[in-house]
């Protein structure tokens, strides 16, 4: 009897891990540079905490994914960020391959920020606090 329950138990808890899930994989690459691997790009699941960063050759795997449709999101700093509609089925594994454009400032944008810094130093300058002599 103890025999039956253990290989029960054992049964079902296969079972019970053996879900069927899905997998992303894919490559980032940059625009700018004939298409260099991105070296540790943020990869994200939108509406998730799933995400990975690409490794030396501009690879990324997500693994264990419920099946279903995602967004991913492709971010790297100074470039432009990517949202990729993607549908994962059963025991599949989607591929991705991806060229991020570097951002374009124009001299307004340039110009913006000049300001913005100029107004934060002054304000950090002052302080904000007034003696009174």
């Amino acid at each position: 009897m103890k025999n039956l329950v253990l290989v029960l138990t054992l049964l079902l808890s296969g079972f019970m891990f053996s879900q069927e899930r899905a997998s992303v994989r894919g490559t980032i690459l940059d625009n700018e540079t004939n298409n260099e691997p991105m070296l540790f790009a943020n990869v994200h699941l939108k509406n998730t905490s799933i995400n990975a960063k690409t490794n030396f050759h501009g690879n990324f795997e997500i693994d264990n994914l419920d099946p279903g449709e995602y967004i991913l999101i492709v971010s790297y700093l100074g470039y432009e960020t990517v949202e990729i509609p993607i549908a994962v089925k059963t025991n599949e594994t989607i591929q991705v391959l991806k060229e991020l454009q570097a951002i374009q400032l124009s001299n307004k944008d340039i110009a913006d920020l000049t300001k913005e810094s100029e107004e934060s130093t002054s304000l950090t300058a002052y302080g904000g606090k007034h003696s009174g002599s």
